[in-house]
């Protein structure tokens, strides 16, 4: 029962677009103060990630969540007025390129641990 829960809990939290968070703080305030949940978040599931099973449900929800964060993204931010703002990436390039990220800090959370 435990382990159930813990697989729900890892779905869940792995859908939630915590990227959008950090991407909207970082535009709204121009501070990068957004992104430490962001860190947090993908840590902390790197960290209860230990077996190839698990990190295979993170990823392919997380996966689900980059399509969330696009989704978020095309519906919140206009792209023609925010486009100047995350040079060199356009938003879209930006949303894929902390989406990688956030899967690399999995990785490396999984290899440390």
């Amino acid at each position: 029962m435990k382990n159930i829960l813990k697989l729900i809990f890892l779905f869940l939290i792995s859908l939630i677009p915590i990227e959008f968070i950090g991407l909207m703080t970082d535009y709204q305030t121009g501070l990068l103060l957004g992104y430490l949940p962001f860190i947090i978040v993908t840590i902390i599931l790197g960290y209860l990630t230990r077996s190839f099973i698990l990190y295979f449900l993170v990823f392919v929800s997380r996966i689900l969540g980059t399509f969330i964060f696009v989704l978020c993204a095309n519906l919140c931010l206009n792209f023609y007025e925010v486009d100047f703002y995350f040079k060199p990436f356009d938003v879209l390039g930006f949303v894929v390129f902390l989406s990688i990220l956030s899967q690399l800090m999995i990785l490396i959370t999984i290899g440390l641990v």
